[in-house]
C-alpha cells in the first residue's frame, strides 16, 4: 500500500505534461501510473485540473535571522518558499556571525531546524583557512562552501566572516582545503581591485542612484575574477 496517491492531474515529466497519478512511499516518487492505476494509498489528494509538478530546489536562500528579523526570518522565508513550490533550500553563508566555525554552523542549523517549514540545508564559510573548522563544517552536514573573491563591505564584515578572500593566494588555499572534504565550492566572482576602483569613481561623481551599483560592477569586474 502506497503512503501517498495524488490523482487526477497534469504531471510534469521528463517527457512533458502528461496525465499521470503518482505515487508516494517513504516520501518519496515510488510509482508513475496511467489514471486510475495506482495501488491503494493510505491516503489520496485529487489533483484534478492541476499541475502536478516535483518541489523546486532554491540553492541561493538567505535569511537574515536573528540579527536582522525584520529582513526574514526561517519561519516566514521558508512558508514562502513552500506558497511558491519551493520544497528545498540552500542558504547562504552570510550571517551574524558568518557561518564560518563548526560552532556557528552547529547554531545556525538549531536556529532553522527550530522553525523551517522546507527542508534545508547550510553553506559553510572557509575563508578562516582552519582546516579542522573545514572539515568540521562537512562534519556537520555542509551542503558546500561559499566565498567571495571581493572584501567585506565596510562595517559589514562580522556578517562576511570567513566569506571574503580578495587575495588569490588565501583562496588557493581555500580551494585546496575544501577538495579534502569532497564537497563544491561556489564562488561569488568579482575582482576586488577593479570594484573598488569603479565603486569610488560613482562615489566621487555623487552616484548614489540605483544605476549605479551597476556600473561599478562592470561585466569585465566579473570576468576579470574568473
Amino acid at each position: 500500500m502506497l503512503d501517498l496517491a495524488i490523482v487526477g492531474g497534469r504531471a510534469v515529466l521528463p517527457s512533458g505534461v502528461e496525465d499521470a497519478d503518482i505515487g508516494i512511499e517513504g516520501g518519496q516518487i515510488a510509482i508513475i501510473a496511467r489514471h486510475g492505476q495506482l495501488p491503494t494509498a493510505r491516503k489520496t489528494i485529487v489533483a484534478a485540473g492541476q499541475i502536478v509538478m516535483p518541489g523546486a530546489i532554491d540553492v541561493h536562500f538567505h535569511c537574515r535571522a536573528p540579527a536582522h528579523p525584520a529582513r526574514g526570518d526561517f519561519a516566514t522565508e521558508t512558508r514562502a518558499a513552500a506558497a511558491g513550490g519551493v520544497t528545498t533550500v540552500f542558504e547562504m553563508p552570510i550571517a551574524k556571525p558568518g557561518c564560518a566555525t563548526p560552532e556557528i554552523f552547529r547554531a545556525r542549523r538549531a536556529l532553522g531546524e527550530a522553525s523551517v517549514y522546507v527542508n534545508f540545508a547550510l553553506f559553510g564559510a572557509p575563508g578562516l583557512l582552519d582546516r579542522d573548522y573545514i572539515l568540521g563544517m562537512a562534519d556537520e552536514g555542509a551542503i558546500a562552501f561559499k566565498v567571495f573573491t571581493h572584501a567585506a563591505p565596510p562595517q559589514r564584515e562580522d556578517e562576511f566572516l570567513g566569506i571574503c578572500l580578495p587575495n588569490e593566494g588565501d583562496l588557493y588555499e581555500a580551494f585546496r582545503l575544501i577538495k579534502e572534504t569532497g564537497l563544491r565550492c561556489t564562488v561569488h566572482s568579482e575582482n576586488n581591485n577593479l570594484l573598488e576602483h569603479l565603486t569610488a569613481q560613482m562615489q566621487g561623481q555623487g552616484r548614489m542612484d540605483m544605476p549605479a551599483h551597476t556600473a561599478s560592477r562592470s561585466p569585465l569586474v566579473e570576468s576579470l575574477a574568473v
